[in-house]
Parts: C-alpha cells; sequence; structure tokens
C-alpha cells in the first residue's frame, strides 16, 4: 500500500498536466465484464469452459466439483432448498412418486427440486446392455422404451404452479444410477454412462421447451451416491463432456440418509440444523457452516420422512438470494 501511495504521489504531477491538456474521459457507459464462473447467465451455456476453481491448474474443474449453491434459487423461509434422488416413477410398490412429493409440498407453497433417473433400469438391465456387442447403442435401445414414460413425468412436474410460480425443477442423476467413482475413459461403463447423461439432457430440454417455452432453465448435475470421478484422466474427459452440455455438478449440505434409516426425526433435524446454518449428517449431527443449506433426500423414502420435512416447514426464515461461486 505505501509503494501504490509513492506512485500516486510521483505520477499526480504528470496527471493534472495531461488532464488540463486533454478532454476528460467520458464515464463508462457498460460494467466491467463478470467472469464466465461468476456469471449466472453463463454458468449453463453450453460449449463454454468455466475452466478450474481459483484458475489454478492444480485445482478441481469448476464443472464437477460438488459446489453447495444452487445460482439463482432463493433460499426459502424454512432454511433449506429441499432436493430429492432418483427415479420420479417409484421402481416399487409402496415407494413414493414424485409427483406425490410435489403435491405434498405445494400445500406449503414449497419447491421441489429433482435429480432424475431413467425409470426401470435396474442394475440387471445395466448389466445385460454392458454384456451386449455394442452396449452404447444397447443402452440407447432400452432409454427410447423408457423415454415415454420419463417424459410424462417430467413435464407433469414442470406444470405444477403456486401462483405465478413455477414449484418444481428436474435436473440430472445419470440414467442408470452408475457410481463413478472408480469409472476410466475408454471402459464401457464409462461410455454407458456418458451416454445416459446426455440422453436425460436431450430429454430434460425437450420437456422444458414444451412446458415452459423461452425458458432458459439451469443444467444442474449430481452424481450418485455424491461420488465424484478419482481418477485424474476421467475427471479431465467429463470436465469436457459437463462443458458441452451446460452442467454443473451439485452436492448437499444436509443428508438424513433417508433412503437407509427412512427416519422422519432424522430428516427434522437436518432441516433443523439448516436454520442454524450448519450442516448435518445422522453420524456428525449438526456441525460446521452451511450458509446456504441443500437439503438431500430421497422421492421413494417420501411417505416414511414426510411428517419430519412437514414439521420443519412450520419453522421460518427470512429467505435470502444464493450467491456466485
Amino acid at each position: 500500500m505505501k509503494l501504490l501511495s509513492l506512485l500516486g504521489l510521483l505520477m499526480a504531477p504528470l496527471c493534472a498536466q495531461e488532464a488540463g491538456n486533454a478532454e476528460a474521459a467520458p464515464p463508462e457507459l457498460n460494467p466491467p465484464a463478470i467472469p464466465a464462473a461468476e456469471d449466472p447467465d453463463l454458468l449453463f451455456e453450453k460449449g463454454r469452459s468455466l475452466g478450474r476453481v481459483g484458475d489454478d491448474d492444480r485445482k478441481p474443474f469448476r464443472r464437477i466439483i460438488q459446489r453447495t449453491l444452487m445460482l439463482g434459487e432463493p433460499r426459502p423461509e424454512y432454511g433449506a432448498i429441499l432436493t430429492f434422488d432418483d427415479q420420479l416413477i417409484p421402481a416399487i410398490q409402496g415407494d413414493s412418486s414424485a409427483l406425490q412429493v410435489a403435491t405434498d409440498l405445494k400445500i406449503h407453497h414449497a419447491r421441489a427440486i429433482f435429480f432424475a433417473n431413467i425409470p426401470d433400469n435396474s442394475e440387471e438391465v445395466l448389466h445385460q446392455i454392458l454384456k451386449s456387442p455394442s452396449p452404447g447403442q444397447e443402452a440407447l435401445k432400452v432409454l427410447g422404451k423408457r423415454k415415454p414414460a420419463f417424459m410424462a413425468a417430467v413435464r407433469a412436474l414442470l406444470k405444477i404452479k403456486d401462483g405465478d410460480r413455477y414449484l418444481c425443477e428436474v435436473f440430472n442423476h445419470t440414467a442408470f444410477h452408475q457410481d463413478m467413482k472408480l469409472m476410466k475413459t475408454g471402459s464401457d461403463r464409462y461410455k454407458v454412462c456418458l451416454v445416459g447423461i446426455r440422453f436425460i439432457e436431450e430429454c430434460l430440454d425437450e420437456a422444458y421447451q414444451a412446458e415452459r417455452p423461452g425458458f432458459r432453465r439451469a443444467r444442474y448435475f449430481r452424481f450418485p451416491f455424491l461420488h465424484s470421478p478419482k481418477y485424474a484422466a476421467t475427471r479431465k474427459d467429463l470436465n469436457e463432456v459437463f462443458t458441452g452440455l451446460g452442467l454443473l455438478a451439485l452436492g448437499a449440505t444436509q443428508d438424513s440418509k433417508d433412503v437407509l434409516n427412512f427416519s422422519p426425526d432424522l430428516a427434522f433435524d437436518s432441516l433443523a440444523a439448516a436454520q442454524k446454518n450448519q450442516k448435518y449428517t445422522p453420524t456428525l449431527k449438526a456441525h460446521g457452516e452451511a450458509e446456504e443449506p441443500i437439503a438431500l433426500f430421497h422421492t421413494r423414502s417420501w411417505s416414511r420422512i414426510k411428517p419430519g420435512i412437514l414439521k420443519a416447514l412450520a419453522k421460518k426464515k427470512p429467505a435470502t438470494s444464493l450467491g456466485a461461486e
């Protein structure tokens, strides 16, 4: 700071002389450009590279780091953004559907954000695809058969409104719910996974265009099991895929492990922690800081955890808006 002050003093006479010989510069009409990594209008643009965190080659890629901010998504008065993973349509009798979740939350004017797989794609279905001579083509054939049901479920959710406000968004959670942690580029599992990710994005583009023409949607992705790739080559390749699709990975700060325990009490505790701007897991309980809490639940466990979540909705917190990375 002292050096800058000294330079300012030395330059002052020269600046004054130049000011006397020239007209004052016109005021800047346009604000400085916002870096793409901080501009909500550019974050989801297909083909837009966001580089690495801090523009440091040693740091993670911005598109695949599991951020815990949802740009443009207001923080609700009950403290946490509610997200629900996995299939929109129940695969097992007794499981809940995404439409049930959205309908119940609508009564409380609450938004529901879904990270979806394609329905009826079990581990056995994936096993058969990987055994075929052309796994990628076989995957597309299977996904094509599931598309009508998936599209109907997505479009039904996108229609739901509370007054003029849409209450649901649907994002990408891979087609086959594959654990990507140990995937390697060139493997059939990885290739099939990418086929599924691209397929879901095509379906979502089509559904949003049909239900909300002209709507500029966000493009979030959640890794199954919150497991991002371990290997550097896979991370590099996946970043290129995400760049082409305009995807951003999203994590979570509140995880009650509902799909393991089906506990309404733990679901409530996770949201109660969010009220205090704290993270939550059943093991660590409320801990650390979660400035913009994102709660992770699962669609199929809704009927059993619903009492805890609805109890939490009764607690109010002043709404705030999520910021940039």
